[in-house]
């Protein structure tokens, strides 16, 4: 009897170092390697009530549930008499009143005349689908601190441009900003499926892409203050950040093909189905100023 339980002691203690090996060798159960989210997010979903109404928005209309949602939390506002304008295209500086909004802050005092040379608030150009992807996106870059991602959390995204900003010489490990750390978590607990792309290349409109950025590299200078920057490093800042709006749902192709189509103009209505799908419903949602 002794005998048998010396050797239930050896067995055990062999199956006891075998499990540490396992865990040790990143080969313990997936959901126990992800990291800490410091803010949750909720992509596409609705306000408990609404308590606004639009002669203008339909019920039935496929972007109902992001402009009512939208128009709960802050983030926009129709023009009165019972209308939204769901149609009406968007400015460039109304995506930029849209970003002074996600982090809690108020508008400059006569704000059309804020800025040094060009003027955001008081851009009335239309917002292109490529402009307000980019602007939208880089309200969570550089943000909310770095984000060591775990071995098995590394080999979902290396291959998603835009996502990592510094990737280990061995593939293994990658760092990402803890804001985009946070959304990228929240879309893979909502049962976003991405077909992430790893270049501007990988669009089926590289191209016009390509030359959309090439052509607007001074703007977007302006846009995401990159004063001091080169040609080539906000260029290679725009692609990063296309890419992220891109690899974390904000946006997608306007066809089965995956077209970006980034000359397209933007309207309110497509503006608010951008900002519910990733959650960014209410004023201050992405301020990371406090955690």
């Amino acid at each position: 009897m002794k005998r048998i339980r010396n050797i239930l002691s050896i067995v055990l203690c062999f199956a006891m170092l075998f499990s540490l090996t396992l865990v040790f060798n990143g080969l313990a159960d997936p959901d126990e390697e992800w990291g800490t989210v410091n803010h949750v997010y909720h992509p596409s979903t609705n306000a408990e009530t609404y308590t606004h109404t639009y002669d203008d928005v339909s019920s039935n209309a496929w972007y109902y549930d992001a402009v009512m949602t939208l128009t709960e939390g802050g983030m926009l506002a129709g023009y009165g008499n019972g209308k939204f304008g769901p149609n009406d295209s968007l400015t460039r500086g109304q995506v930029t009143i849209i970003r002074t909004r996600l982090i809690g802050n108020e508008l400059p005092k006569d704000y059309l005349n804020w800025g040094n040379g060009y003027k955001p608030y008081a851009d009335t150009a239309t917002a292109s689908r490529a402009f307000a992807a980019i602007a939208l996106m880089d309200m969570i870059n550089n943000s909310g601190g770095t984000k060591f991602l775990t071995e098995y959390e590394t080999s979902l995204v290396k291959d998603a441009g835009g996502l990592c900003y510094d990737i280990s010489t061995s593939g293994r490990f990658a760092s990402m900003w803890g804001a985009v750390y946070d959304n990228w978590r929240a879309g893979l607990d909502a049962g976003k499926n991405i077909n992430y792309r790893g270049s501007i290349d990988d669009f089926p409109d590289a191209n016009k892409i390509h030359n959309w950025i090439n052509e607007n590299w001074e703007l977007m200078r302006n846009v995401l203050y990159l004063s001091g920057y080169t040609k080539d490093e906000v260029i290679t800042e725009c692609e990063n950040l296309l890419l992220c709006a891109y690899n974390l749902g904000m946006v997608s192709g306007v066809d089965n093909k995956g077209t970006f189509d980034p000359y397209g103009a933007l309207t309110r209505a497509q503006v608010s189905q951008m900002l519910w799908n990733m959650g960014w419903t209410y004023a201050g949602v992405i301020d990371y100023m406090h955690g």
